[in-house]
Formats: structure tokens, C-alpha cells, sequence
């Protein structure tokens, strides 16, 4: 990692940030700049440095409209695993609805099935 790349990562996991992005103004902004950003650059720029983000697009659960959203994700081999948190709140984001009553989603431009883990075993 680059010293620059560095830099970004420390800067963006420092507390003072932490603490700014648990407000509503950060909510408000960041996450609709996110995706705006991944959208228009085909998922190469983002607004959080270091951290693997992507674009999730699913169908409303009661609208059947595309919605789109930045999503932060891992690998675990081949899976990729997208965790259901908003940024540390106790609700589950909207994505999280509609990608439960239609599974058939596209993140970072690719077609997934989605599946929520419930057993523990699984998930540790």
C-alpha cells in the first residue's frame, strides 16, 4: 500500500472521523456522493479511501423499482459478503429489505444471488 493510500486509510479510521460520520449531515451526503461516485466512474473512484466499496443495485421490495447503493465488502475465497450495517446503527439499511424479498441482485456491475446468513457456525 501505497504511502498516500496510507495516509487516506489513517485519516478516515481516526476518531475524530468515526465521530463525524455518525451524524445525519455525513449520512445525508457521503453515502449518496459514494454512490454517485462509484456510478459515474464504473466503480473505480470512492469516497472511502482503502476500503473496498461497490455499487449494490436491487428491486424495491414494495416498489419493484432499481435502487442503487455503496455497499463495503469482503471475500472469503470466492464468496463475497456484504455486511447489513448502517455505519453502526441499530436498523438494517433498506438494501438489506429489498435484497431478502429479491435475492437476484447486481454489485459492482455483476449479477448475484444474495443469501443471508442466519446460522452462527456459518457466520463466525
Amino acid at each position: 500500500m501505497g504511502l498516500v493510500r496510507r495516509a487516506l486509510v489513517a485519516s478516515a479510521s481516526s476518531p475524530v472521523v468515526g465521530r463525524i460520520s455518525k451524524t445525519a449531515l455525513w449520512r445525508a451526503t457521503m453515502w449518496k456522493l459514494e454512490r454517485l461516485l462509484l456510478r459515474v466512474s464504473g466503480g473505480r473512484l470512492s469516497a472511502a479511501p482503502g476500503v473496498p466499496t461497490a455499487l449494490l443495485e436491487t428491486q424495491g421490495a414494495r416498489t419493484g423499482l432499481v435502487r442503487r447503493t455503496a455497499a463495503i465488502y469482503f471475500h472469503d475465497g470466492d464468496t463475497v459478503i456484504i455486511v447489513a450495517s448502517q455505519a453502526g446503527y441499530p436498523s438494517n439499511p433498506a438494501w438489506y429489505y429489498n435484497a431478502r424479498a429479491n435475492p437476484n441482485v447486481r454489485f459492482g456491475g455483476e449479477a448475484f444471488h444474495a443469501r443471508e446468513v442466519l446460522d452462527e457456525a456459518e457466520r463466525t
